[in-house]
């Protein structure tokens, strides 16, 4: 899922997509205890919330920044695990 916060608000990506129906992977808040526990088993152990790219503006120069950050190995590999499982597999 592709998220683009606009208020600012602390919880705003969590409070939103677990309002939705669908928490985010590891949120041990939003997140019943079969999908919680079922998430652990292929282990996940931490909230599956990455910020891939940030955009903003720095406001002495004006000038635009994009940073980009990778998935760390335990967040590909907990991917990895779920799309072998979507897949028929248990990678």
């Amino acid at each position: 899922m592709k998220a683009s916060p606009v208020a600012g608000r602390t919880h705003q990506i969590w409070v939103d997509s677990a309002w939705a129906g669908h928490p985010i992977a590891g949120d041990d808040k939003y997140m019943d205890d079969v999908s919680l526990k079922a998430f652990r088993s292929i282990g996940g152990q931490r909230l599956m919330l990455h910020a891939r790219a940030l955009e903003f503006t720095l406001p002495v120069t004006g000038e635009s920044m994009r940073l980009e950050a990778p998935y760390d190995d335990a967040f590909s590999d907990v991917l990895r695990k779920l799309s072998g499982r979507l897949k028929g597999s248990d990678q």
